[in-house]
């Protein structure tokens, strides 16, 4: 904590060791991280400056004596819980997000001790004539099926897990969900089909592993706003580890009266699983992402045809679809290769990309076929970075958007279009210097060769 003296000249001496007496009064604030500045203490210019300022915060601190260990509970637990220089070093959004994600993390801590005892009920604890080697056998599938299947799903959709992270987190929920409800469900099934479920159950708390952890981290990213994604990842880890623990006593206090019945046990975990999913989908409405992904630019693009202005950042997250997407506008393939165009469209290429036909500014083709819209991107150093940013190129495909078209090149004026957008969406606080679009990477040059003898 630092402190600032405003008017210094009045609390330091002058050369001559006199004090400056052009001003009668001084003030001391003080500011922490990027706060606010607050009022320590207010005292007169005379040669007593420093004194009567330590005479001042001294006074203070014994009138609020009483009050001081209620703030110093309130700092310690800000310390050791929420990320250094909070509010001002995370996004607006941070707080409401993880007042719901961590009552769905306390339902799940539940759900999951109902789950964990219905699994080792159903391996044969308790039961004297189990076999500890088919136990064994159990565990040793369980971990092996959720292994090979947490490196498919990586090697499979890991991409998409940084353009879609609300969706995909919203999808890992519902799988560990449906994870803990095969688990739950084991221990009434015969013993020849427990092994089947079990491990299937293990499957899809794989995926949830991989999905959960790879879209905390995007989110993480997104709320840590002063370089400090570490510190908001540990305290977010702290946070859910003081919720388990609290879960975890909860559950030892209603554990020996629930299992008892095969009723409420059913009755507890429906409502758990209701309670989880409610929390799960409003703590991803609650956030509010600035950077552009395929859907949010979807919402932006309809209503700027429709109206001519930008959504802002909360209402475009809330109208944001997290489950199934209408496709409105059509799906976009940035960076595309031109080796995928068809045969047909491949005869429109030459004139396209004629060289003395070229235009000043770079040459961006897009192809849309049924509602796929394919846009390819040139790769033009003498250009000004701006000029070709996939970005820009993209919002200026979507602008323009054919019914029909094999193949065509964006003119100057869709690109002026684009660029107008982009100044009235960077005015509603987007984020137009990076994106979360999906780019397949491809680039393409215009080479001019010289004829040969």
């Amino acid at each position: 904590m630092s402190v600032s003296r405003y008017e210094p000249s009045v609390l330091s001496d002058s050369e001559d060791g006199a004090v400056d007496q052009s001003y009668d009064a001084a003030k001391v604030f003080e500011q922490q991280h990027s706060g606010d500045w607050k009022l320590v203490c207010d005292v007169s210019g005379t040669r007593d400056g420093r004194k009567q300022v330590e005479s001042s915060i001294r006074m203070g601190m014994e009138a609020l004596q009483p009050q001081l260990w209620l703030s110093s509970l309130v700092t310690f637990l800000s310390a050791v819980f929420l990320p250094e220089g909070y509010p001002s070093s995370v996004s607006d959004d941070y707080a409401a997000y993880q007042v719901w994600d961590t009552l769905q993390a306390f339902c799940s801590s539940i759900m999951g001790t109902l789950s964990t005892h219905a699994v080792l009920k159903g391996v044969g604890v308790g039961d004297a004539g189990a076999s500890v080697a088919a136990a064994t056998f159990t565990h040793l599938l369980r971990n092996a099926s959720g292994m090979v299947t947490s490196i498919a799903f990586a090697w499979l959709k890991g991409t998409q897990l940084d353009y879609n992270a609300k969706q995909w987190r919203l999808v890992a929920d519902i799988l560990n969900d449906v994870a803990l409800v095969l688990e739950l469900v084991s221990a009434i099934l015969p013993k020849h089909v427990f092994l089947f479920v079990v491990t299937l159950a293990s499957m899809s708390r794989a995926v949830v592993g991989v999905a959960g952890g790879a879209t905390r981290a995007a989110l993480t990213r997104h709320q840590a706003r002063a370089n400090n994604m570490a510190d908001v990842s540990a305290k977010d880890g702290s946070q859910e580890t003081v919720v388990n623990l609290v879960a975890l006593f909860v559950s030892m206090a209603i554990i020996p009266y629930v299992t008892a019945s095969q009723g409420v046990t059913w009755t507890l975990f429906t409502c758990a699983v209701a309670l989880h999913l409610i929390c799960n989908y409003r703590a991803l409405r609650s956030l509010h992402v600035d950077m552009l992904n395929e859907r949010r630019l979807s919402v932006l693009i309809i209503h700027y045809k429709e109206t001519g202005t930008v959504l802002d950042i909360p209402t475009v997250n809330k109208l944001e679809p997290l489950f199934i997407d209408s496709h409105r506008v059509p799906r976009l393939r940035l960076g595309a290769s031109l080796q995928s165009l068809s045969k047909s469209n491949q005869s429109e290429l030459f004139a396209q990309l004629n060289p003395s036909s070229s235009p000043s500014y770079p040459i961006t083709l897009f192809s849309r076929h049924e509602n796929t819209l394919s846009v390819f991107l040139a790769r033009d150093s003498a250009s000004p970075p701006s000029s070709n940013d996939a970005l820009t190129c993209a919002i200026a495909s979507l602008l323009n958007d054919p019914l029909d078209s094999p193949l065509a090149r964006l003119s100057q004026e869709v690109l002026d279009n684009a660029y107008t957008f982009m100044e009235q969406a960077k005015a509603k606080g987007w984020n137009m210097t990076a994106h979360q679009l999906c780019d397949a990477g491809y680039r393409f040059e215009l080479r001019k060769m010289k004829k040969t003898q």
